[in-house]
């Protein structure tokens, strides 16, 4: 039946005999969903093998395809094979305002095909057990939103100093949460880890998957359970070939014709051995990452309950009671070394609303925060890319000084760079990278920033976008101005309108800027409850008479007072 066909479908990777064919086939119905789910024009691997290759074979026969695929997920590779299916092209990209560079692997198309699947398989069960210490980074809608509205929910809180007396504290301002005896602003501290995908041990990252995960344990063990080689082209042909470390047994059984291919590899390329870490590029690489770091979190948070640590990937933030907070900070910064890690403290930031304790800051001096560095800033921190700021919003309609200027001066930073795309003589990839780059990037801060503090920011890229939109429909002069009569006015203002209703997908930020960043707190707002419990939640949300009461419209939270 179907129930059984699920079922065996949804344990493939481990436990199927068969893969049924015809129409009804969830096999083929997955297939299909994930193969037109691939980003067109996409990097290539070692091989040059492209997903529109797959996307072609899987148009003739898409059960060749699901075979391929399955042997892949159950690990099945010739052992001579390993190395180099797991093998991927490095390209080194420039790191946003920074001259370090980040390297991102490109696999095999196949392998990173594979990857998706078993991520989709797998996203809610991975999810579940990583929300339980509050990574987001995998299958969760809205994670990065979620993780920024949860650090300012928590820095607007306040709690006792620590709830443990085993810092070095005279005892006097340290209390419990059931009896606090003093009460401070909370703390928000960023982990700031160096080079986190490419140095994570391997060893923890299994140990996690065969616990947690067994469904892609081959599929793991194929692509990182041995050396694999990182290729990377040079800018120039080499005059000189890159020796040999060693030497095959066949190597002098080679025809000229392969010897002469192998002397044109050696030039043109070079390769790295890659022996701890994951790849970043990899569709498995955040989830094998997330749980290569999972029984270090769950160390920190059992024995510091009343700290929260919102995560995505390998950016965690430790928010909480100052002084657990920062004792949690140091033993995340030892758990972190036992496998690999090392977290960069001089880039590490701690804030608070008010003021951070003396014993508390003496800790993180300790563990290498310095004002030299700028650890202790008093007006806020930039997190997921977002601003986030620790002063408490006045009144509804003032803005946060901080997030607004912050915000300004992030989105002006593009101008340069969109300077450069207006020069593009080629209209329709002006379009595409004004519709899905220069409008979608700035969607994320009005998600995450109050519509009040980020009026000034959206206007400034609404205006961007409208010049930028001309230049792409050619009108002279830049955008019309506001004049009914004018036939291109309409046609400017159609242009702006959603992609379903006729337009560009262009609309201006300044018109959606509420309805945004309300409808990412409704999204994520249950994510934080479930994680955050009773801890930064006020009461009039939790309790059963008040909360039937509180109304929601676009642009506050208001309770009827009378009624209540």
């Amino acid at each position: 039946g179907h129930g059984r066909g699920w079922y065996v479908f949804y344990g493939l990777a481990l436990r199927a005999r068969c893969v049924p064919s015809g129409e009804g086939n969830p096999a083929a119905a997955l297939m299909a969903h994930v193969i037109t789910k691939l980003p067109l024009e996409s990097g290539k691997g070692p091989s040059g093998t492209s997903f529109e290759f797959i996307m072609c074979i899987g148009n003739v026969n898409a059960k060749l395809v699901w075979d391929i695929i399955l042997h892949i997920l159950r690990g099945r590779c010739p052992k001579e094979m390993c190395g180099a299916f797991a093998s991927a092209r490095l390209v080194a990209c420039p790191k946003k305002g920074s001259n370090d560079l980040r390297p991102i692997s490109i696999g095999e198309a196949w392998r990173r095909v594979a990857g998706k699947v078993a991520v989709f398989l797998l996203r809610g069960k991975a999810a579940k057990i990583l929300k339980t210490v509050g990574q987001w980074g995998v299958g969760v809608r809205g994670g990065c939103e979620a993780a920024v509205h949860a650090v300012r929910l928590a820095l607007h809180q306040i709690g006792p100093l620590g709830t443990k007396t085993e810092y070095g504290h005279d005892g006097k301002n340290t209390g419990s949460m059931n009896k606090p005896i003093t009460l401070e602003s909370h703390l928000a501290l960023p982990v700031d880890v160096s080079n986190a995908f490419c140095n994570l041990k391997r060893v923890p990252m299994f140990k996690a998957i065969i616990k947690d995960l067994p469904e892609i344990f081959e599929l793991a063990r194929l692509l990182y359970g041995q050396n694999t080689h990182l290729w990377f082209a040079l800018d120039g042909a080499s005059d000189k070939p890159r020796p040999q470390s060693t030497q095959a047994e066949n190597d002098t059984d080679l025809s000229e014709a392969a010897a002469a291919v192998l002397l044109d590899i050696q030039t043109k390329f070079r390769w790295i051995l890659c022996v701890i870490g994951v790849h970043q590029g990899c569709p498995l690489g955040s989830l094998l990452f997330c749980f290569g770091v999972l029984a270090v979190l769950q160390r920190v948070l059992l024995k510091f309950p009343f700290v929260r640590i919102p995560s995505i990937a390998d950016d965690m933030t430790l928010v909480g009671p100052q002084l657990d907070v920062a004792a949690a900070f140091v033993e995340l910064k030892i758990g972190l070394g036992e496998i690999g890690l090392s977290v960069a403290a001089h880039k590490c930031k701690a804030i608070c609303a008010t003021s951070i304790h003396p014993k508390a800051r003496e800790l993180l001096e300790a563990a290498g925060l310095s004002d030299e560095n700028k650890s202790f800033p008093s007006d806020g921190i930039v997190l997921c890319g977002a601003p986030v700021s620790a002063d408490f919003k006045v009144s509804e309609n003032s803005p946060v000084p901080y997030e607004r200027d912050s915000l300004c001066e992030i989105i002006s930073r593009n101008d340069e760079g969109n300077a450069k795309i207006m020069r593009l003589a080629d209209g329709q990839a002006k379009y595409l990278i004004v519709r899905y780059c220069c409008a979608a990037r700035d969607s994320f801060f009005l998600r995450c920033v109050d519509p009040v503090s980020s009026e000034l920011g959206a206007l400034k890229h609404e205006e961007m976008v409208a010049k930028m939109l001309a230049g792409v429909l050619k009108f002279p002069g830049g955008p019309p101005e506001n004049d009914t009569r004018n036939p291109l006015y309409w046609a400017f203002r159609q242009a702006r309108l959603p992609l379903r209703h006729g337009g560009l997908g262009t609309p201006p930020a300044s018109l959606i800027r509420s309805s945004a960043y309300y409808g990412s707190l409704s999204l994520t707002l249950p994510i934080i409850l479930e994680y955050f419990g009773e801890i930064g939640v006020p009461d009039v949300l939790t309790s059963p008479l008040l909360g039937p009461l509180i109304q929601l419209n676009p642009l506050t939270i208001s309770v009827d007072a009378e009624t209540a």
